[in-house]
């Protein structure tokens, strides 16, 4: 990630950037107010080192604007986790026409994060386009083009390209970078919005609408910005009506301290690429999770699967050495949570080499139907009582067998059943472990 500010006007100028980047996703918004009339900030001609960025006014005035700053963040594209938990991501999205799209995160967020979107391109040079947003979750967001008042019914010219950035609303440090994300409330009256970090003068900020409640196209404009308080306003423009009047939308906020355009970047010194992650709940109510290295991997090298209620409070569950499977350029691994949370579980993976050096994972998210809940015993070690529960109607034939295949099903009477609970009598059962056989698999108890 690198941030920085530009100065621009109705003319194009090019940010040349500090860092070198793959696949960067662009976000600068909000303008600055020193011209009263109406901007959006238009991006194009975006490469690795480099973007353009001029500003465009509606229909009915006159295009020539004034000098005023916009803040900036690019971003890598792709999902990242930092050392601390904070969780960010970035992305692109062809859009053709004014229509909502929905798109899905990448990451699985405890909680509806800040999401900023912005066109990337001016491929079919269509003024003042913009982007708007609604419905955010922890799992996707909706994002269309939007032109000004008296074009607003017209569809572009053709495709542009979208980018978007979302992070969790928290604080924190990035790379020993002080960061704060957020939200607050505006309308077409200027508000004040303090900061809770303690930031340095010369910060950065950007902003994006992030819902949708008046219909009416808006941007956000910045009239004030100090190390403690940004001060902005929703801007309506006059191109089909003089009303300006907005309904109350709640807009995201990203501030940031000035790095000295070195950027913050997620540290991975390791050698050993993590390809893929994946993670699904199965019929059985269990966790799979598999994930995809390089080849060179190392049997000093290992993996830590954590586990987590909330994506913030983190344990571990397992050590992973061996893999699955090798093929000629790839390591598999699997690793199969028999006893995930209830309701949903997130999952990273801690990969260790060596040396010492480490890296995490992106999150993923577990979250267990009613179809495929965990199927519980307890008491588990059992006296004279076991008990079945999380199924949902018929479990379907069940019976008991010892280690070496012995049925003793006959020995265990069934003493009381609901619709979700079973409960056995295991006073003629001798000590030792057995296995509870049902359709959907096998549980393993022990009898004192």
């Amino acid at each position: 990630m690198e941030t920085g500010v530009a100065a621009l006007d109705h003319t194009t100028t090019t940010v040349n950037l500090t860092n070198a980047f793959q696949s960067p996703v662009v976000i600068a918004r909000p303008a600055s107010y020193n011209g009263s009339h109406e901007v959006a900030v238009r991006v194009k001609n975006v490469t690795s080192t480099s973007f353009g960025i001029s500003l465009d006014e509606p229909l009915n005035r006159d295009g020539p604007h004034t000098t005023e700053t916009v803040h900036y963040t690019v971003i890598e594209a792709g999902a990242y986790t930092f050392p601390d938990g904070t969780m960010l991501e970035a992305g692109t999205l062809s859009a053709n026409g004014l229509g909502w799209q929905t798109v899905s995160l990448q990451m699985g967020y405890p909680a509806v994060p800040a999401i900023f979107t912005h066109v990337q391109t001016d491929s079919f040079a269509t003024p003042f386009l913009h982007t708007r947003q609604r419905n955010a979750t922890t799992t996707q967001f909706q994002v269309k083009l939007e032109r000004d008042e008296v074009r607003n019914s017209n569809a572009p010219n053709g495709p542009e390209q979208i980018g978007y950035f979302a992070i969790q609303k928290k604080t924190g440090v990035l790379d020993s970078v002080v960061f704060e994300a957020g939200s607050f409330s505006a309308d077409e009256v200027v508000v004040n919005h303090p900061f809770t970090q303690n930031f340095a003068p010369g910060l950065h900020f950007i902003a994006s609408v992030a819902t949708y409640n008046g219909g009416n196209p808006v941007t956000i404009r910045r009239t004030g910005l100090t190390n403690t308080t940004v001060s902005s306003f929703l801007d309506e423009d006059t191109s089909n009506d003089s009303e300006t009047n907005h309904l109350l939308e709640t807009v995201d906020f990203f501030a940031i301290d000035n790095n000295g355009s070195a950027g913050i970047f997620l540290r991975n010194p390791l050698a050993i690429e993590l390809l893929s992650f994946e993670a699904r709940a199965n019929p059985q109510g269990e966790a799979e999770l598999n994930w995809t290295t390089t080849l060179a991997i190392e049997p000093s090298e290992y993996f830590v699967v954590e586990r987590s209620p909330d994506a913030w409070d983190w344990e571990e569950v397992v050590i992973v050495r061996e893999p699955a499977q090798r093929t000629l350029r790839l390591v598999r691994f699997a690793f199969t949570d028999d006893s995930p949370l209830p309701g949903t579980s997130f999952y990273r993976l801690r990969q260790i080499e060596l040396s010492g050096l480490e890296a995490l994972s992106s999150i993923r998210q577990v979250t267990l139907s009613p179809q495929n809940a965990p199927l519980i015993l307890f008491p588990n070690p059992a006296t004279s009582t076991l008990s079945l529960t999380g199924f949902g109607g018929d479990p379907g034939p069940i019976e008991f067998y010892n280690l070496i295949g012995q049925n003793w099903t006959g020995r265990v009477p069934l003493r009381s059943q609901s619709r979700t609970e079973m409960t056995w009598d295991l006073t003629r059962l001798p000590p030792g472990t057995y296995w509870l056989k049902l359709p959907q698999g096998a549980l393993k108890f022990i009898k004192q």
